[in-house]
């Protein structure tokens, strides 16, 4: 699609939150999580369900945005909110810094076109670009693709689609033949299905903040044309992407490849959480180095270079 400065096009990490032995943000570790994404070439980041904002207070995700933007990263923020309260909290954002809303339709009910129409009416009330997430799983709103596309068709400004149930690819492929290059187009799901989602039409995908220069490599790599050598590189990491069962094993996950990759140095996430898997740490260290990971980030640091 046309370049569109206020749209999350492209790898859009979304923030782990690293947490202090008190339990509190520590600024610190952030600013050093985002420095290591924008050396990686990342713009945009997302504060997200997976940075726990369901577990911060609204000073703490305004402070988490104002970081990243201090670090010259672009932000999606995160709304999941009854529509009496979106316009204010789409404009508490906007305040806070985020150039671009991801709105989580969870509170929404009806059928699907009068969802569409309250959608329309978010995006002409909000300041902000709006990313819609159409993720039936986590949402419990599962709009048709023929939605997706009207929405996309009547929104006043541009917008973002974040694809993610588990036919994502067959999905955005309808979606992208009918729009063309109306709205941008995001995976998730963590990455585990993104060449295939990269192949029918999406523009980049969120993932997690570990691995950047792997999306990245993956990006070039369908762009350009080469298909093949995209799907055997996506395949060499898949076991490691998809070894999580839980939000908290991802994030647990997450903090511990930053840990290793000397970008973080705590795994914590803010308690209370659920317990996680005694021996999950031994199993991500054991897939890192059956998989060889160290050689892997190489290689993929090499295509970046290279495109």
């Amino acid at each position: 699609m046309t370049a569109d400065a206020r749209m999350p096009t492209g790898i859009v990490p979304i923030l782990v939150t690293p947490f202090d032995a008190e339990n509190e943000v520590d600024e610190g570790e952030l600013r050093s999580e985002l420095r290591f994404l924008r050396a990686k070439g990342i713009v945009w980041a997302g504060v997200g369900f997976g940075s726990e904002v369901h577990r911060l207070t609204p000073r703490e995700v305004a402070t988490v945005i104002g970081i990243s933007n201090e670090e010259g990263l672009k932000v999606v923020g995160n709304l999941e909110a009854s529509t009496s309260r979106v316009k204010s909290e789409l404009e508490a954002l906007s305040a806070a810094g985020a150039s671009a809303v991801m709105f989580r339709p969870r509170f929404l009910r009806g059928e699907p076109q009068a969802i569409v129409d309250t959608l329309v009416e978010i995006v002409a009330a909000s300041p902000v670009t709006i990313v819609y997430q159409d993720a039936a799983a986590m949402t419990g709103i599962d709009l048709p693709a023929g939605q997706l596309v009207d929405f996309a068709r009547r929104a006043s400004q541009p917008v973002c689609l974040k694809i993610e149930p588990e036919n994502a690819a067959e999905k955005t492929q309808i979606v992208r033949d009918q729009l063309g290059d109306k709205a941008s187009i995001l995976g998730g799901n963590g990455g585990r299905h993104y060449v295939s989602e990269a192949l029918a039409g999406a523009n980049g995908t969120m993932p997690g903040p570990a691995f950047p220069e792997f999306f990245e490599a993956l990006r070039l790599l369908v762009a350009n044309g080469e298909r093949a050598a995209a799907r055997q590189l996506h395949a060499r990491l898949l076991p490691f992407i998809i070894a999580v069962i839980s939000t908290e094993e991802f994030l647990f996950q997450q903090k511990h490849v930053l840990i290793r990759r000397g970008v973080l140095t705590s795994r914590r996430l803010r308690t209370p959480h659920p317990p996680l898997y005694a021996g999950y740490q031994n199993l991500l260290d054991t897939l890192w180095d059956d998989l060889e990971i160290d050689a892997l980030l190489e290689h993929c640091s090499s295509i970046v270079g290279s495109k």
